[in-house]
């Protein structure tokens, strides 16, 4: 079944991609969100159930970004960083704004 369809932001699709890979035996799922999502009221997608946010933040299972902040970049380089794979369906084709080589090598490497 698809969530959103574009048209909202589903945190239950979140939750549900959590809950696939953990079931698959992956022990550090993470998604990482702007903090702006916790607002039902964003006027470009409307947050559906946001109190499954609280519930994957209490779990660690969900890492928020500031609002002022590229949401990308922090994914991108805390999965450089620990070499983690990134699900998502941003293409990323902005990466060759990254200057750190360990960051443009990653992201070459894991397309």
């Amino acid at each position: 079944k698809r969530h959103g369809l574009g048209k909202v932001f589903s945190c239950r699709a979140l939750k549900i991609v959590i809950d696939y890979f953990n079931k698959l035996g992956h022990t550090n799922v993470k998604c990482v969100v702007p903090e702006s999502r916790k607002s039902t009221k964003m006027s470009d997608r409307p947050t559906m159930n946001p109190e499954i946010l609280e519930e994957l933040e209490r779990h660690d299972e969900i890492i928020f970004t500031p609002d002022m902040i590229y949401d990308d970049d922090i994914l991108i380089q805390m999965a450089a960083k620990t070499n983690a794979v990134i699900i998502s369906n941003d293409k990323f084709r902005d990466f060759s704004k990254y200057k750190d080589p360990n960051v443009v090598a990653y992201l070459k490497d894991n397309k």
